[in-house]
C-alpha cells in the first residue's frame, strides 16, 4: 500500500504516528484493504519462506529441518 496506494502519503504519515488514534488505524487498515496490499504482502512472505527454506543447510540433523520448515509454515499460514 505504501508503494502504489494513491494515498499512500497519508498512509506514511499514520503509521509513522507513535501517538495513533484509533480512527487514524482504522483508516489505515482501509487505506490498505483497498489498495493491494494485503496480497502483495502475502506474495511477497511465501518469497521469503520459500528462501529461508532453501537456506537451511543439507547438513542439518532432519529432525532440525522438519522443525525450520514447519515454523516457516506456521508464519505463512497464520492469520491475525
Amino acid at each position: 500500500a505504501l508503494k502504489n496506494s494513491p494515498k499512500k502519503e497519508r498512509l506514511a504519515a499514520i503509521v509513522s504516528n507513535k501517538m495513533m488514534t484509533e480512527t487514524e488505524l482504522s483508516e489505515a487498515l482501509t487505506i490498505v484493504r483497498d489498495s493491494d496490499g494485503i496480497p502483495y504482502s502475502k506474495q511477497k512472505v511465501q518469497e521469503y519462506i520459500s528462501l529461508a527454506k532453501s537456506a537451511i543447510p543439507d547438513e542439518c540433523k532432519p529432525e532440525l529441518k522438519k522443525s525450520l520448515e514447519s515454523l516457516a509454515d506456521y508464519i505463512l499460514k497464520r492469520t491475525f
